[in-house]
């Protein structure tokens, strides 16, 4: 599952490698990508609802969910929902943005949104920071970031604080470790 703002399209060179030796899915989240999908729906909750089914629909065994980023807590959903298909997960470059009070932590977000100066002033912050040096390619990551977040991104940012303060916890609990 990929991140916040990005695509299927990040993924192309690990699918075409594992593609080869597994059956490899990947799919947009809801307003991502191809993915059409309405602000409100833009959620973890939805977000790992959908996985699950896209799991359950293929009839999948014994996955190995993917996530980066936002997509971290989308797999980690993805196993509450349906923990008897997967066979394993991998996080990679997750964070948490808030833990306590889901309602503070969904408040600070849209502060901090705020403060900015407004999304799109926060959400250039937030993509810039993630490249070390100034590029072409950086540029048009961004760009693309910010074109196709700008609609979602607002609500989607903000239900992410939320879905950490109130189910992380639970999510990570969830995770069965078999030796």
């Amino acid at each position: 599952m990929h991140g916040f703002a990005c695509s299927l399209q990040d993924w192309q060179a690990q699918v075409q490698y594992f593609q080869e030796s597994h059956q490899v899915v990947a799919c947009d989240l809801r307003a991502h990508g191809q993915t059409p999908g309405r602000p409100e729906e833009c959620t973890i909750a939805h977000y790992g609802g959908d996985v699950a089914a896209l799991a359950n629909n293929l009839e999948l065994r014994n996955v190995v969910l993917v996530g980066h980023s936002m997509g971290c807590r989308v797999v980690l959903e993805a196993n509450r929902l349906t923990p008897e298909r997967v066979g394993g997960i991998v996080l990679i470059d997750g964070s948490r943005q808030a833990m306590g009070d889901p309602d503070v932590a969904e408040a600070a977000a849209r502060a901090a949104i705020s403060a900015a100066g407004g999304y799109a002033a926060f959400a250039e912050n937030l993509f810039r920071q993630m490249f070390f040096t100034p590029s072409a390619q950086a540029d048009a990551i961004v760009a693309r970031a910010l074109r196709q977040s700008r609609d979602f991104g607002p609500y989607l940012w903000p239900s992410m604080g939320r879905w950490d303060a109130g189910e992380m916890d639970a999510a990570l609990a969830a995770v069965r470790v078999v030796l």
